[in-house]
């Protein structure tokens, strides 16, 4: 499967209860070539969603009602192979250790760079992805012959 057919199929949640960020996180994703990007302002709007099956979840930690470290462990509960990434503009390091060891696959700062952060985070998840369909069809192939 090739990057492009990557980008196309994966889904990816942005939550995040300041629309200027989560803006500003989907157009620097659908400059990678991402398409199906949703926003949601508020954890439990994400949940509700959940059943979308996103390949990514981008989380804000500090919202109102539930932050995201509740989020993830919502979402790490239920559907563990979905790939949470916190951000966040707290810069103690706790919440960066509480969000990795709630399984978050990083954790990154609002610090006036989290765009770059995010689209070396997310273009490594699609590394991945394009690798293991790459070799899931070349064991499929070597299977038939």
């Amino acid at each position: 499967m090739n990057n492009s057919r990557v980008l196309r199929n994966m889904k990816v949640f942005i939550v995040d209860d300041d629309l200027f960020c989560s803006n500003l996180y989907r157009h620097s994703l659908s400059q990678t070539g991402l398409e199906n990007i949703y926003l949601f302002q508020t954890g439990e709007e994400c949940l509700r969603n959940i059943t979308m099956s996103p390949d990514i979840v981008l989380l804000d930690n500090d919202m109102a009602n539930m932050d995201g470290l509740q989020v993830i462990k919502h979402i790490r509960n239920r559907y563990p192979s979905i790939h949470v990434l916190m951000v966040s503009a707290r810069k103690e390091n706790h919440i960066a250790v509480e969000a990795l060891a709630s399984g978050a696959a990083t954790f990154i700062l609002k610090d006036g760079n989290e765009t770059a952060h995010l689209n070396y985070a997310v273009n490594k998840i699609i590394s991945n992805y394009t690798r293991r369909f790459s070799l899931s069809k070349h064991i499929k192939t070597a299977a038939v012959s």
